[in-house]
């Protein structure tokens, strides 16, 4: 994943933030609208939100975390943001309905949403009764599932196996998947949503059923590994139905989608 150069003067801002307990970011010093704009968008990407109340970026981590976290952020002087991740969030409508009209009844069954973000898809399973786990990337996002109560694990999906999901590693591996994987994976860097949804298969139990958000270049572009993906959803049954064009746009972008129904044989 590429990642934000951040700019020299905004690394000197960060240098001069004020950290304080239990989980604030203070600006000691007056800026200009530059220089506002970019030094809060290195807060935000860390997971800070403007609190008017306390004067201050309010953060889910503890401050002795913070401090270590910018420390190490201005040495690097790169910072993954929101784009750099390809994270577009699902709008709440957009999950709900999509949920309801194609997945069967989640009372009782086991739900991963990987990349799972803020939790769009996670957040309709459990209120259907579902068992709930997530997986994220960003540590900021990754805290904030965990408040809401849901199971999560904080890493690269890519890199993980069922066996590391659940703490289930006493069960069979049939008994480690999941009845049902709902997730909206990454785009970028490009054909990444190729990849999630394709490791993410290796996670559904026999009959399971996958709901995924796509890229909507995956049905007509015509590279190797796109044709490939198309003829492994074939082979399966699965479907793709394009999105109704702004479907992201709350989210910030225009992207085209698709969603792709798959159920493990």
């Amino acid at each position: 994943m590429r990642e934000t150069k951040i700019n020299e003067e905004t690394r000197e801002l960060l240098r001069r933030v004020e950290i304080v307990d239990p989980n604030r970011v203070k600006i000691t010093q007056q800026l200009d609208r530059k220089q506002y704009k970019q030094l809060n968008a290195v807060l935000e990407a860390l997971g800070g939100k403007w609190n008017r109340a306390a004067k201050a970026h309010v953060f889910d981590q503890p401050a002795s975390e913070l401090r270590a976290e910018f420390a190490k952020l201005v040495d690097k002087g790169t910072i993954a943001t929101d784009s750099d991740y390809g994270w577009f969030p699902t709008p709440e409508k957009l999950a709900t309905r999509l949920v309801l009209e194609k997945i069967g009844p989640l009372d009782g069954k086991r739900v991963l949403e990987p990349s799972a973000g803020e939790g769009a898809f996670a957040s309709v399973a459990q209120r259907y009764g579902a068992d709930v786990t997530c997986i994220e990337l960003h540590p900021g996002r990754a805290e904030k599932l965990k408040q809401l109560g849901f199971e999560t694990y904080c890493g690269d999906f890519l890199t993980m196996h069922p066996r590391t999901i659940g703490g289930l590693e006493h069960l069979t591996p049939q008994s480690r998947l999941f009845d049902a994987i709902l997730m909206n994976p990454p785009f970028a860097p490009e054909r990444a949503d190729l990849m999630h949804v394709e490791h993410a298969m290796r996670f559904l139990a026999r009959g399971g059923e996958l709901l995924a958000i796509m890229a909507a270049g995956i049905t007509f572009r015509t590279d190797k590994k796109t044709v490939a993906f198309r003829q492994l959803l074939e082979e399966h049954g699965a479907t793709i139905e394009p999105l109704p064009e702004g479907s992201f746009r709350e989210s910030g972008t225009s992207v085209s989608t698709v969603v792709v129904h798959y159920t493990q044989r």
